[in-house]
């Protein structure tokens, strides 16, 4: 079996916002599973585990398992805070779990991503007592095996002094698209998918890095995507059962940190 868990499901900033009393936030400071941390996911199969993204609570995020797995490799969509900002407390996990006792863990970029990452967190990825990680390509539109996971990265155009890499999964049989930062829908990507997870940072606000997540559940509807569901959600200012109505009646549904999606090998 494969399992595919949403760590995280925030956009830059978690739910609640400190200081915020809108529906949205309100009711996260009372209910525990509204809380929303910075978007990660976590893959796991007999043949590896692997993290897509390690923000700001990506130790947060591990302590709330049931059971820590041994991490084989991890991704890093693109180099923006909520994505990549937790490498130093990923690495203080690594060493704790043991991860890193034979060698440091596999961390993939797209070559544009990587002298933000070094400049950030150089002396981890250099030799010595204090590596904990070995810098690998993340190759675009090319398929490659990590952590045993079939992956294909495609360019969201989420960020233009970088590569925003969405990526496509093989699990169980069926094609899974990840695209938590996007601005454009290839179609060639998501025609026809069993699965696309897309952002939910605005609902109809157009802006620059996002496409609002009125016109991307629209268009996955259009490219007859079997199934789509929202994360990386934003400061909407919606009641849970507001904002999951007006999915529901898109056909879409809403990720919750935690959440697993499970598939047959």
């Amino acid at each position: 079996m494969q399992t595919f868990r949403f760590l995280g499901t925030s956009a830059a900033a978690p739910t609640p916002m400190a200081g915020c009393a809108c529906p949205q936030c309100a009711e996260a400071q009372h209910e525990r599973w509204l809380q929303r941390t910075r978007p990660s996911v976590l893959l796991e199969s007999p043949g590896g585990v692997l993290l897509v993204d390690a923000g700001p609570d990506v130790y947060q995020q591990f302590a709330r398992l049931a059971s820590i797995p041994t991490l084989t490799a991890l991704v890093i969509t693109h180099a923006h805070a909520d994505h990549f900002l937790g490498l130093d407390d990923l690495g203080m996990l690594a060493q704790q779990q043991g991860w890193i006792s034979a060698q440091p863990l596999p961390v993939y970029a797209t070559v544009d991503n990587w002298p933000r990452i070094e400049a950030t967190f150089g002396q981890l990825f250099q030799a010595g007592p204090a590596q904990r990680y070995e810098a690998r390509m993340l190759q675009l539109d090319t398929e490659q095996l990590i952590a045993g996971f079939r992956v294909r990265p495609f360019d969201s155009e989420h960020t233009i002094d970088m590569t925003t890499a969405m990526l496509a999964f093989e699990l169980g049989g069926k094609r899974l698209v990840y695209a938590s930062d996007m601005k454009m829908m290839p179609p060639a990507v998501f025609k026809g998918a069993d699965i696309a997870i897309v952002g939910g940072t605005f609902w109809q606000r157009e802006h620059p890095a996002h496409i609002p997540v009125l016109k991307s559940v629209r268009a996955c509807k259009r490219l007859r995507v079997q199934r789509t569901i929202v994360t990386h959600v934003g400061h909407l200012e919606l009641s849970n059962s507001a904002l999951w109505a007006q999915l529901a009646a898109l056909g879409a549904d809403l990720a919750y940190d935690g959440a697993v999606l499970t598939f047959d090998e």
